[in-house]
Protein backbone atom coordinates (compact mmCIF):
# COMPACT_ATOMS: atom_id res chain seq x y z
CA UNK A 1 0.00 0.00 0.00
CA UNK A 2 1.61 3.56 -1.02
CA UNK A 3 1.45 6.03 1.22
CA UNK A 4 -0.88 8.04 -1.00
CA UNK A 5 -3.19 5.13 -1.10
CA UNK A 6 -3.38 5.40 2.76
CA UNK A 7 -6.39 6.92 4.21
CA UNK A 8 -6.41 6.91 7.67
CA UNK A 9 -8.36 9.52 10.30
CA UNK A 10 -7.96 9.39 14.06
CA UNK A 11 -9.39 11.07 16.83
CA UNK A 12 -6.60 13.00 19.35
CA UNK A 13 -7.88 10.55 21.43
CA UNK A 14 -6.93 7.77 19.93
CA UNK A 15 -3.53 8.95 18.24
CA UNK A 16 -2.67 9.84 22.06
CA UNK A 17 -3.63 6.06 22.96
CA UNK A 18 -1.29 4.85 19.97
CA UNK A 19 1.51 6.85 20.54
CA UNK A 20 1.73 4.71 24.08
CA UNK A 21 2.29 1.67 22.04
CA UNK A 22 4.50 -0.29 19.63
CA UNK A 23 2.31 0.54 17.21
CA UNK A 24 4.11 4.31 17.34
CA UNK A 25 7.38 3.04 16.25
CA UNK A 26 5.65 0.68 13.37
CA UNK A 27 3.58 3.61 11.99
CA UNK A 28 6.36 6.30 12.52
CA UNK A 29 8.70 3.95 10.49
CA UNK A 30 6.13 3.79 7.47
CA UNK A 31 5.41 7.28 7.49
CA UNK A 32 2.07 7.04 8.88
CA UNK A 33 1.71 9.72 11.48
CA UNK A 34 2.17 11.63 8.22
CA UNK A 35 -0.58 10.75 6.23
CA UNK A 36 -2.88 10.74 8.81
CA UNK A 37 -1.90 14.33 9.78
CA UNK A 38 -3.19 15.29 6.22
CA UNK A 39 -6.20 13.47 6.18
CA UNK A 40 -7.26 14.31 9.32
CA UNK A 41 -6.53 18.17 7.84
CA UNK A 42 -8.48 17.15 4.12
CA UNK A 43 -11.30 15.92 6.38
CA UNK A 44 -11.76 18.94 9.00
CA UNK A 45 -11.56 21.38 5.91
CA UNK A 46 -13.58 19.14 3.09
CA UNK A 47 -16.69 18.43 5.69
CA UNK A 48 -16.69 21.74 7.86
CA UNK A 49 -19.22 23.10 5.64
CA UNK A 50 -21.54 20.32 6.55
CA UNK A 51 -22.76 21.92 9.88
CA UNK A 52 -24.40 25.08 7.98
CA UNK A 53 -26.96 22.35 6.98
CA UNK A 54 -28.14 22.23 11.21
CA UNK A 55 -31.25 23.20 12.05
CA UNK A 56 -31.15 26.05 14.22
CA UNK A 57 -27.93 28.13 15.81
CA UNK A 58 -25.09 25.99 15.69
CA UNK A 59 -21.44 27.15 17.50
CA UNK A 60 -18.74 25.13 15.55
CA UNK A 61 -15.17 24.94 16.45
CA UNK A 62 -12.29 23.39 14.28
CA UNK A 63 -8.73 23.32 15.50
CA UNK A 64 -6.31 23.13 12.07
CA UNK A 65 -3.11 22.46 13.28
CA UNK A 66 -1.50 24.27 10.29
CA UNK A 67 0.05 26.27 8.75
CA UNK A 68 2.27 25.20 12.16
CA UNK A 69 5.01 22.31 11.71
CA UNK A 70 5.15 19.79 9.94
CA UNK A 71 4.41 20.84 6.30
CA UNK A 72 3.15 18.36 5.39
CA UNK A 73 1.70 20.05 1.88
CA UNK A 74 3.80 21.94 -0.45
CA UNK A 75 2.04 24.92 -2.43
CA UNK A 76 0.58 22.40 -5.21
CA UNK A 77 -1.08 20.43 -2.47
CA UNK A 78 1.68 17.40 -3.09
CA UNK A 79 2.64 15.73 -0.14
CA UNK A 80 5.62 16.41 1.49
CA UNK A 81 7.02 13.79 3.85
CA UNK A 82 10.25 15.13 5.76
CA UNK A 83 12.75 12.44 6.37
CA UNK A 84 12.60 12.36 9.91
CA UNK A 85 10.13 11.79 12.78
CA UNK A 86 6.55 12.72 12.94
CA UNK A 87 6.87 15.87 15.57
CA UNK A 88 4.83 19.17 16.09
CA UNK A 89 8.32 21.11 16.87
CA UNK A 90 7.94 23.97 16.34
CA UNK A 91 11.30 27.62 16.23
CA UNK A 92 14.12 26.47 17.48
CA UNK A 93 12.72 23.18 18.30
CA UNK A 94 12.26 22.64 14.61
CA UNK A 95 16.16 22.78 13.91
CA UNK A 96 17.03 20.64 16.91
CA UNK A 97 15.04 17.74 15.28
CA UNK A 98 17.11 18.27 11.70
CA UNK A 99 15.43 21.05 10.14
CA UNK A 100 16.85 24.25 8.79
CA UNK A 101 15.83 27.82 9.17
CA UNK A 102 15.60 28.23 4.95
CA UNK A 103 13.66 24.81 4.98
CA UNK A 104 11.15 26.62 7.57
CA UNK A 105 10.62 29.69 5.75
CA UNK A 106 10.06 27.63 2.29
CA UNK A 107 7.83 25.12 3.77
CA UNK A 108 5.88 27.37 5.68
CA UNK A 109 4.92 29.69 2.41
CA UNK A 110 4.36 26.41 0.42
CA UNK A 111 2.02 24.91 3.55
CA UNK A 112 0.01 28.44 3.64
CA UNK A 113 -0.50 28.68 -0.03
CA UNK A 114 -2.24 25.24 0.10
CA UNK A 115 -4.24 25.63 2.78
CA UNK A 116 -5.43 29.52 1.75
CA UNK A 117 -6.93 27.95 -1.48
CA UNK A 118 -8.76 25.10 0.82
CA UNK A 119 -10.18 28.00 3.43
CA UNK A 120 -11.50 29.88 0.65
CA UNK A 121 -13.23 27.01 -1.18
CA UNK A 122 -14.15 26.00 2.36
CA UNK A 123 -15.51 29.20 3.13
CA UNK A 124 -17.59 29.49 0.23
CA UNK A 125 -19.14 26.21 0.58
CA UNK A 126 -20.29 27.82 4.17
CA UNK A 127 -21.90 30.54 2.40
CA UNK A 128 -23.39 28.35 -0.25
CA UNK A 129 -25.41 26.22 2.68
CA UNK A 130 -26.10 28.47 4.99
CA UNK A 131 -29.80 29.44 4.85
CA UNK A 132 -29.34 32.38 7.19
CA UNK A 133 -25.89 34.36 7.07
CA UNK A 134 -23.52 32.68 9.28
CA UNK A 135 -20.62 34.47 11.76
CA UNK A 136 -17.21 33.07 10.84
CA UNK A 137 -14.35 33.49 12.75
CA UNK A 138 -10.97 32.91 11.54
CA UNK A 139 -7.96 33.71 13.59
CA UNK A 140 -4.53 32.01 14.11
CA UNK A 141 -3.23 31.31 18.02
CA UNK A 142 0.16 32.58 17.06
CA UNK A 143 2.33 33.39 14.09
CA UNK A 144 5.45 31.63 12.45
CA UNK A 145 8.50 30.47 14.75
CA UNK A 146 11.46 30.77 12.26
CA UNK A 147 13.00 33.62 14.24
CA UNK A 148 11.20 31.84 17.62
CA UNK A 149 14.30 30.57 19.92
CA UNK A 150 12.19 28.84 22.68
CA UNK A 151 15.08 29.67 25.27
CA UNK A 152 15.44 33.19 24.97
CA UNK A 153 13.12 36.35 24.58
CA UNK A 154 15.42 38.58 23.26
CA UNK A 155 17.09 36.07 21.04
CA UNK A 156 13.02 35.51 19.18
CA UNK A 157 11.44 37.78 16.69
CA UNK A 158 8.41 38.18 19.11
CA UNK A 159 6.66 40.38 16.54
CA UNK A 160 6.87 37.14 13.69
CA UNK A 161 5.71 35.10 16.55
CA UNK A 162 2.45 37.36 17.82
CA UNK A 163 1.37 38.37 13.99
CA UNK A 164 -1.49 36.28 13.32
CA UNK A 165 -4.38 35.97 10.62
CA UNK A 166 -7.47 37.45 12.09
CA UNK A 167 -10.12 37.40 9.63
CA UNK A 168 -14.42 38.09 10.99
CA UNK A 169 -17.50 37.68 9.19
CA UNK A 170 -21.10 38.72 10.71
CA UNK A 171 -23.25 38.40 8.64
CA UNK A 172 -22.97 40.71 6.60
CA UNK A 173 -22.51 43.99 8.25
CA UNK A 174 -20.00 46.65 6.87
CA UNK A 175 -19.21 48.05 9.79
CA UNK A 176 -15.29 47.05 11.19
CA UNK A 177 -15.43 45.62 14.19
CA UNK A 178 -11.72 44.79 14.89
CA UNK A 179 -8.42 47.29 14.97
CA UNK A 180 -4.71 46.13 13.96
CA UNK A 181 -4.15 45.69 17.87
CA UNK A 182 -6.76 43.33 18.63
CA UNK A 183 -5.68 40.40 20.64
CA UNK A 184 -7.72 37.27 20.77
CA UNK A 185 -8.84 37.42 23.87
CA UNK A 186 -11.34 40.07 22.35
CA UNK A 187 -11.90 38.88 19.36
CA UNK A 188 -14.96 37.13 20.10
CA UNK A 189 -16.29 39.82 22.71
CA UNK A 190 -16.07 42.62 19.70
CA UNK A 191 -17.97 39.73 17.95
CA UNK A 192 -20.60 39.29 20.12
CA UNK A 193 -21.05 42.85 20.85
CA UNK A 194 -21.73 43.59 17.22
CA UNK A 195 -23.71 40.28 15.86
CA UNK A 196 -25.35 39.38 19.15
CA UNK A 197 -26.14 42.67 20.91
CA UNK A 198 -24.23 41.88 23.97
CA UNK A 199 -22.34 44.52 25.89
CA UNK A 200 -18.83 42.73 26.85
CA UNK A 201 -16.34 45.08 28.66
CA UNK A 202 -12.73 44.63 25.92
CA UNK A 203 -9.91 43.31 28.55
CA UNK A 204 -6.88 44.73 27.61
CA UNK A 205 -4.61 43.88 24.77
CA UNK A 206 -1.64 42.15 25.92
CA UNK A 207 1.27 40.04 24.56
CA UNK A 208 3.33 37.50 26.66
CA UNK A 209 6.28 35.15 26.32
CA UNK A 210 7.34 32.69 27.99
CA UNK A 211 10.39 30.33 27.56
CA UNK A 212 10.31 26.35 27.15
CA UNK A 213 11.62 25.07 30.49
CA UNK A 214 8.81 27.70 32.78
CA UNK A 215 5.59 28.12 30.97
CA UNK A 216 3.96 30.07 33.22
CA UNK A 217 6.44 32.68 33.94
CA UNK A 218 4.52 34.81 31.25
CA UNK A 219 6.71 37.70 30.11
CA UNK A 220 4.55 40.77 29.29
CA UNK A 221 6.01 42.24 25.39
CA UNK A 222 3.83 44.46 24.41
CA UNK A 223 5.88 47.15 24.77
CA UNK A 224 8.28 45.03 22.17
CA UNK A 225 5.09 44.95 19.70
CA UNK A 226 4.31 49.24 20.26
CA UNK A 227 5.53 50.14 16.30
CA UNK A 228 2.50 47.94 15.43
CA UNK A 229 0.09 49.41 17.37
CA UNK A 230 0.65 53.16 15.76
CA UNK A 231 -1.47 51.84 13.24
CA UNK A 232 -4.58 52.05 15.43
CA UNK A 233 -4.13 55.94 15.41
CA UNK A 234 -4.53 55.59 11.23
CA UNK A 235 -7.78 53.60 11.46
CA UNK A 236 -9.55 55.31 14.47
Amino acid sequence: MSRSNFELVLTEFEQVLIALTLIARISEHLGLQYSAHRNRLNYTLDHLAEASQTDGPVFVFAHMIAPHPPFVFDSDGEEVNPNRSFVFADGSHFILSGGTQDEYRKGYAGYLSWLNGKLIRCIDSIFARSKTPPVIILHADHGPGSMLDWGSIDKSNVLERTSILNAVYTGGTDCPILYPSISPVNIFRAVFNRAFGTDFEFLADKSNFSVWATPYQTVDITNKLDGSRELDSLVQ
